[in-house]
C-alpha cells in the first residue's frame, strides 16, 4: 500500500471516528490544551477509533492478545465515565519520572482515582521504533488494580 492510500484510509477513519458516540462521550467535557503536549481531541479520536475497530479486530483475531483486550476495556470504560482527571506533566517532573524505578507491584498502592489521563510532553518518551509517547490512559481494574495502557 502506498503512503498517499495509507494517509487516505486514516483520514477516512479519522472522519468516521469523530462522528461515533464513542468520540462525542469524550469530547462532551470541557478541557483546555496546553502548547507541547497532544491535544486531548487527538487523544479522544485515538481512543474511540479503537473502539470503532472492533470488528474489524475480532476479524484478524486481535482479541486474543490480552493487551489488546486490556487497552480496549480501559477505552470503553474511559467513554463510560468520560469526566476522569486530566494531568500534564510538565518536562521536569518526566524527567524524574523517567529517571525513577517503578514499584515492582501496586497492588498495594492507594489511588486517589480509578481512572485518569497523563498527558507527557510531545518527544520526551521515545520507543524503541522510534515513536513518540504522548500520553497514558491509566485505568485500575477490580479486583486486580494494575492495567495500565501507554500509547505510542
Amino acid at each position: 500500500m502506498k503512503v498517499e492510500e495509507a494517509n487516505k484510509i486514516k483520514d477516512w477513519i479519522i472522519k468516521e471516528c469523530k462522528k461515533s458516540p464513542e468520540y462525542k462521550k469524550l469530547t462532551s467535557r470541557a478541557f483546555c490544551d496546553h502548547a507541547g503536549y497532544s491535544k486531548y481531541k487527538e487523544v479522544a479520536t485515538e481512543i474511540a477509533t479503537q473502539l470503532i475497530t472492533i470488528p474489524q479486530a475480532v476479524q484478524l483475531n486481535k482479541t486474543l492478545d490480552p493487551t489488546w483486550g486490556a487497552c480496549t476495556y480501559a477505552f470503553w470504560q474511559a467513554t463510560l465515565s468520560p469526566n476522569f482527571p486530566v494531568y500534564a506533566l510538565t518536562k521536569e517532573l518526566m524527567e524524574g519520572f523517567i529517571n525513577s524505578q517503578p514499584p515492582s507491584q501496586l497492588w498495594g498502592l492507594k489511588m486517589p482515582f480509578d481512572r485518569a489521563l497523563i498527558m507527557l510532553p510531545q518527544n520526551t518518551l521515545i520507543s524503541p521504533d522510534g515513536y513518540s509517547l504522548n500520553w497514558l490512559l491509566i485505568n485500575f481494574l477490580e479486583p486486580f488494580h494494575d492495567c495500565t495502557f501507554a500509547h505510542f
